[in-house]
């Protein structure tokens, strides 16, 4: 389209992007669609968000949280409700609360240097959480919020910190509450506490003193 939204045609006649009766602009399957700043449309919340580039595109609230995972997959909270709120053409433009997502910078998604191409740079060590027969157990806090990713990595803050845990090893089969870094229990995402047992050979969550 031109610069005031018209639909441009080839030498034959043939319109570039296909359009429905209220003029928006139809998805081809397999296709996407972008904005002049690489920004895709209508974008899929279940599958990872990526620039004209192929690039995974990584948000962040104002507070450094992450709202989508590394692959840039929208983060959900455990009642199934997305941290990203999409504006009307599919475009991510907010967090739940309204407030405009920023990148690992800090920049907010209309500044001019905004760049969610970026990742933030966290220790190795720190992503990969197993939890023994479930290595795709989502962690959640009081709130609902996730702590991890569906595949058991721990999320990051955009400073490259880990929102809450470390990961150990323990040889003493117990049962343990897990708290965060600020002692509050752990959930898991029917709302039960979240409880280890620690076994020798595996890798367990242990809260992170802040």
């Amino acid at each position: 389209t031109d610069e005031d939204g018209r639909v441009l045609f080839d030498s034959y006649g043939n319109p570039l992007v296909r359009v429905d009766f209220h003029n928006n602009p139809l998805k081809c399957e397999d296709s996407c669609l972008f904005d002049e700043r690489k920004f895709p449309l209508f974008c899929n919340p279940a599958k990872p968000i990526a620039n004209m580039d192929g690039k995974p595109m990584l948000f962040f609230d104002k507070n450094k949280r992450p709202l989508t995972d590394r692959r840039g997959v929208p983060l959900v909270y455990a009642s199934g409700i997305l941290l990203l709120k999409f504006d009307d053409v599919g475009r991510p433009y907010a967090d739940q609360k309204g407030k405009p997502l920023c990148d690992v910078n800090g920049n907010e998604i209309f500044d001019q240097n905004f760049d969610a191409t970026v990742s933030p740079i966290a220790n190795p060590a720190q992503l990969q959480i197993s939890y023994c027969s479930k290595p795709s157990f989502v962690v959640y806090d009081r709130t609902g919020r996730p702590l991890t990713d569906n595949e058991g990595n721990a999320l990051v803050n955009s400073d490259g910190t880990s929102l809450e845990f470390n990961v150990i090893k323990q040889k003493k089969k117990v049962l343990r509450q897990e708290y965060d870094g600020y002692g509050r229990p752990l959930f898991d995402k029917r709302n039960r506490n979240f409880i280890l047992p620690w076994e020798a050979g595996f890798q367990y969550v242990w809260s992170k003193t802040n």
